[in-house]
Parts: C-alpha cells; structure tokens; sequence
C-alpha cells in the first residue's frame, strides 16, 4: 500500500483508502470494541506524500513507525515530532508503533528515557 502512494498515485491511494476502510469494517464487525490502527512508516509523514491526507481518521488511531536516534536524528528529537504531528491534527489520536531496529529497546546501547 505505502509502495503505491510512494509513487505519487493519487488513484493508488484511493484504492489504498477503500482497502483500509473494508480492513476497519471487518474489525469492527468481528469485535465492535476492537482498536483499528493504520501504521504510517513513511519518513516524510504524516501524509506528507500527494494524496495520503485521505487515510486520515479511517482507523481509531494512527501510529508512527519513527526511528530517531536509530537511523536518524537523535532519541530526544521524538518528543517534538510527535508534538508537531499532535499540532497538524489536534483531534487525531496518535501512537508510536514501532521505534528503532525491530522495535526493540534492548538491542541499542541508548534507551529512550521516558519522563516519570
């Protein structure tokens, strides 16, 4: 899907919006109270590339695939990311989905310190 929209394809993205619309339906048919989620792993996002602002709001939440400290940037720079993305789309609930290498805080000599 994220492959389709990379290509600038407005008419892909669409496609890619009816897929997640009928992924969320079915979720919420199995099990109404289920969390849907759509993680955007695209450096440039949120739907930063043409089209992608239409998957917005689709799913209960959106999640971020972010890498800071990893692959760029550093661990603190994350804070402001989010509070940027939290600023372009206030009603939005987001969420971090994935962070660093495999996701896994203990394969990195430098922990995200998270405030107490």
């Amino acid at each position: 899907m994220v492959d389709s929209m990379k290509k600038g394809s407005r008419k892909k993205v669409a496609e890619s919006a009816g897929l997640v619309k009928t992924l969320n339906a079915l979720a919420q048919q199995e099990d109404a109270s289920r969390v849907t989620a759509l993680a955007d792993c695209t450096d440039q996002s949120p739907f930063a590339l043409p089209g992608m602002e239409i998957l917005s709001g689709l799913t209960s939440i959106t999640s971020y695939n972010r890498y800071y400290g990893w692959y760029y940037g550093k661990n603190e720079d994350m804070g402001p990311a989010l509070d940027k993305l939290h600023k372009k789309y206030p009603t939005l609930p987001i969420g971090v989905s994935e962070y660093g290498a495999g996701g896994g805080l203990t394969v990195t000599p430098t922990i995200l310190k998270v405030a107490q």
